[in-house]
């Protein structure tokens, strides 16, 4: 099967022989029959059980990927092989890990690809066959760590640089930003954020914010990636728009 030999083979028949079949992957193996030198194929007769996936060794990820980690399950085999490809159907669409070291018939190591979004799917393919997971981890929110600009006018307009984590890249379009209006002044009749305009994204690391029109002192800056909003870590310098001149 597949060229590695039964275990055992019995005759039962003119018609029948019984195998006792060899570890292996994929479905839609090759069958061979040798008798006297002679030699009969089947195909599509026996297929292989498809991986099964039960749980991976952590729950959360850098959005840059390539972090290693282990998937457990079955069906992954009792032989080394190099088949192995991961997928992740993350908010950045899907992203690919060929990176994969056998440990045994129940576990694998791989490298986690780049994504964004939170409580992921993940597909293992072994030789066509696919196994699933949902729901079973997710990339880290992103994070801010400081701003290039720390006030402007109330008409907005300005660019600011956005440093920090987790920020997307060039190639996401589910990125946010917004001006919070939590720390508005005293009787101040503002409700709602101040929605921003992200123009660029140049790394997970940096993106560039054109600042919305608005008002008030002491606002803080949030960034929004595939739905999960950053985190106040506090050591962010809060923004401010200009105060009022009067002639």
């Amino acid at each position: 099967i597949n060229d590695r030999e039964c275990y055992q083979t019995t005759y039962v028949s003119d018609t029948q022989l019984t195998c006792q079949s060899p570890e292996g992957i994929g479905k839609a193996a090759k069958i061979k029959v040798y008798v006297s030198g002679q030699e009969g194929i089947g195909l599509g007769f026996l297929s292989y059980d498809a991986p099964s996936l039960s749980s991976i060794s952590r729950g959360n990820y850098p959005t840059t990927g390539n972090v290693s980690f282990t998937i457990f399950g079955s069906g992954f085999s009792t032989f080394d092989h190099a088949s192995a490809n991961l997928s992740t159907a993350s908010d950045l669409g899907s992203s690919k890990s060929t990176q994969s070291t056998y440990i045994s018939d129940s576990s694998l190591s791989l490298y986690i690809p780049r994504g964004v979004g939170n409580l992921q799917q993940i597909a293992l393919t072994i030789l066509s066959q696919v196994g699933t997971i949902s729901y079973v981890f997710s990339y880290d929110k992103p994070s801010i760590s400081s701003i290039s600009k720390q006030n402007s006018a109330t008409t907005g307009g300005i660019n600011i640089t956005v440093h920090g984590f987790n920020l997307g890249d060039g190639f996401d379009t589910r990125v946010g930003a917004s001006i919070l209006s939590g720390h508005s002044d005293p009787g101040s009749t503002l409700v709602n954020d101040y929605i921003g305009t992200v123009i660029g994204v140049s790394s997970f690391s940096e993106l560039l914010l054109r600042v919305p029109p608005g008002a008030g002192k002491d606002k803080s800056v949030a960034i929004t990636v595939a739905l999960q909003e950053s985190e106040d870590s506090g050591n962010v310098p809060l923004f401010s728009y200009d105060a009022p001149k009067v002639p």
